[in-house]
Formats: C-alpha cells, structure tokens, sequence
C-alpha cells in the first residue's frame, strides 16, 4: 500500500538515523528482506553482534556478517539512548544464550 511502517515512524517516536561506521550497542538495524524498503528490525549488541526476532522462531543473537550488512538498510539510535543502560542486556544475553 505504499506505506513503510519503520521509515514513516522512527523520528516521532524519538530516533533519529546515524552512520553504519558509528554503530554502538543498542542502536537499532533496519533491514531489507526480500524487499527495497526495510522490513526487519534488529538491535546491535556490540562487538559484531545483533539480536532479532523471526516469525515463529525465538529470539537469537547472530554475528553481523555479511549476510546482514547487505540486507541492512540504516541504522538508527534513540536520542535519550545511553550505551551504559545496555550493559544489564548484554549480560544477560551472554548468560542465556550462545550464537547461531
């Protein structure tokens, strides 16, 4: 219908775009699937990491390889972001989980 969801709505609801070289963990990847608009979202966990959902799968962390950086379409941070308030996720995803 010629909407797209993400684009349409990051910078209202506080985010705003930033270089792919600038990547801190908590920002947001906007990804292309199968598509020329961004249809999936993940966050950048640092260190290569990000962690996403699928339809029908859990939730997993992934490495960024090349895979993802040629589906990535932006990337986005929250402008009230602070890359200290990630650490207790992090944390947590390294105790509970392990890479795909």
């Amino acid at each position: 219908n010629g909407q797209n969801l993400y684009l349409d709505n990051l910078e209202a609801t506080g985010l705003y775009q930033v270089p792919l070289s600038a990547a801190q963990p908590g920002d947001v990847l906007l990804c292309c699937f199968g598509s020329s608009v961004p249809n999936h979202a993940a966050i950048y966990c640092g260190d290569g990491e990000l962690l996403h959902h699928i339809p029908e799968q859990l939730s997993k962390r992934e490495r960024y390889t090349d895979k993802w950086q040629r589906r990535t379409h932006s990337l986005w941070r929250h402008r009230e972001w602070h890359a200290s308030a990630f650490t207790g996720i992090c944390n947590d995803l390294a105790a509970a989980s392990t890479f795909v």
